[in-house]
């Protein structure tokens, strides 16, 4: 299935972590893309495209002037995630039958058309909570569980305490 995710609203100032942070657990959770409306940040941009790079993958963000086009042009199916959907876990069998799949999260006002043209209004839950929680959430028990793997210039390595990170460049 390919995911892609449709962040809306971005703020430079107040919200650059918050969708780097979409973005980045977007990424490691098996989205292929990422698009994000309100105020164009070349350095969110930048940054992403670092870490693709970096830690693997080939995850690309674009800056939207609005959703409209994205969502008249869409061929797949939309889930839109907010607190006033319906369970998510409702939807979790059809949503694994979807070829595409575009997720969008919210921001400050989420326009009325994204809640009509969604197929699923999702919640994760019935409280206020963050964007990056309920997608990650949702890509988790979307992708059954499991992690994509990503082969990059740098892998870390698990261990039970303490950080290792190694290179995978070939040494000249």
């Amino acid at each position: 299935m390919a995911i892609t995710i449709l962040r809306l609203g971005h703020r430079l100032v107040r919200d650059q972590r918050l969708t780097t942070h979409v973005f980045l657990a977007a990424r490691a959770l098996g989205a292929r893309e990422g698009y994000y409306t309100g105020q164009r940040d070349q350095q969110l941009e930048r940054s992403l495209e670092k870490a693709a790079e970096r830690w693997g993958g080939s995850f690309r963000v674009q800056h939207l002037e609005s959703p409209g086009s994205l969502l008249r042009e869409w061929k797949g199916k939309v889930a839109h995630l907010s607190v006033y959907g319906l369970p998510f876990q409702q939807a979790l069998p059809a949503l694994r039958k979807a070829r595409s799949l575009l997720v969008v999260v919210g921001g400050e006002k989420v326009p009325p058309e994204i809640y009509q043209r969604a197929d699923w209004n999702l919640a994760v839950s019935t409280q206020p909570h963050s964007e990056v929680a309920v997608l990650a959430i949702l890509l988790y028990e979307l992708r059954g569980r499991t992690f994509p793997s990503l082969r990059g210039k740098l892998q870390v390595i698990p261990q039970e305490r303490g950080k290792k990170v190694i290179s995978l460049r070939p040494k000249k």
